[in-house]
């Protein structure tokens, strides 16, 4: 654990065209109960957090949050030999109003609190939350920093949720039900820059806006996607729970409950009954069009949702076989229907 640090701290502006030093050698002093290491060695040794410049600033978060994110090091002082003690990549959450830094506390605390368990395997080893002990003031008093938040460095985010691998998209998914019925804590802004992926495991960042005191109405095992994105897609006053459904859903965690022909929507059980399909056919579509149609657009469905079940190549392989036998039942069906 660290206990205080020394930083040179940056104003950068919302261009990236003017850099400015704030402090010089700021003493930061740890914030307890914000710190989660797990399997993370650190000694007790005294350490310094390496400033970043413009080319390192990462964002400046929601507008009018007033917390800028950096990426930066930290470094053994030089009074430790640097060769035992190699430097840590971090992400340092730099706060510039008392009131965001409160908010970087609290944060600070869910990583040491509730999220401690997953520490260094779904969210970031926390190194702490450190508050400025001789902080002055630049230009006027909304212009200074009161403190940072330093996270381990996880990389890049990902990019989409919807193009990401197939089982990355399943542990995001049994991450979120940890979150949700385990530590009963919604994340609050689950989207594809707050989302990491470490050698294939999904990493949660930015649990700013997280709600605690969950009580999740998605009932899904951690193992519950087995059949991953082969269930039809449910109601949501099925499975209410806004995080969890959007998540899933963006992941392609169900299959579409319904698909397009002739313009209309037909709900999947019209799958196993194509006749049906073709009843609901616009008058102006002949027997030969509507029949068509119907079988593309179920071989459609199965190509695109359900390749692994190989349902689409049977149904193609059927109807080369049964086409004209096919055809000749639907035309006969029809002749019926409109004589009736």
């Amino acid at each position: 654990m660290i206990g205080s640090l020394t930083a040179d701290v940056r104003s950068i502006d919302d261009a990236g065209d003017r850099e400015d030093l704030l402090h010089k050698k700021m003493h930061l002093e740890l914030v307890a109960n914000t710190v989660a290491l797990k399997d993370v060695v650190l000694p007790s040794k005294p350490w310094e957090l390496i400033a970043v410049g413009a080319e390192n600033r990462l964002t400046t978060g929601v507008p009018g949050n007033h917390v800028i994110v950096y990426r930066g090091e930290l470094r053994a002082a030089p009074s430790v030999d640097a060769k035992v003690h190699k430097a840590h990549k971090v992400v340092v959450k730099l706060a510039t109003r008392a009131r965001s830094f409160e908010a970087l506390i609290r944060e600070g605390e869910l990583y040491a609190g509730p999220l401690a368990e997953m520490s260094n395997r779904a969210v970031p080893s926390c190194y702490g939350v450190f508050r400025v002990t001789n902080r002055t003031v630049v230009d006027d008093e909304n212009d200074c920093s009161f403190g940072c938040l330093i996270l381990a460095d996880l990389g890049e985010p990902v990019e989409s949720f919807a193009k990401a691998d197939e089982m990355f998209q399943i542990r995001l998914v049994n991450v979120l039900v940890e979150l949700h019925h385990k530590m009963h804590m919604t994340h609050g802004q689950v989207y594809p820059v707050n989302v990491f992926d470490k050698n294939g495991w999904p990493f949660l960042v930015d649990f700013s806006r997280a709600k605690l005191n969950h009580q999740c109405k998605f009932l899904l095992e951690r193992d519950a996607l087995k059949e991953f994105g082969l269930d039809v897609k449910p109601k949501f006053e099925d499975l209410p729970c806004k995080e969890l459904y959007k998540v899933t859903e963006a992941v392609n965690g169900w299959r579409p409950s319904s698909f397009i022909c002739y313009n209309l929507a037909f709900d999947v059980e019209f799958l196993e009954s194509p006749l049906d399909i073709m009843d609901k056919a616009p008058p102006e579509f002949t027997a030969e069009d509507a029949f068509e149609d119907a079988h593309e657009a179920i071989i459609k469905y199965y190509n695109k949702w359900m390749p692994a079940t190989g349902k689409g190549k049977a149904h193609a392989d059927a109807l080369e076989e049964n086409r004209v036998s096919w055809l000749k039942e639907f035309k006969a069906e029809r002749a019926r229907a409109s004589r009736g």
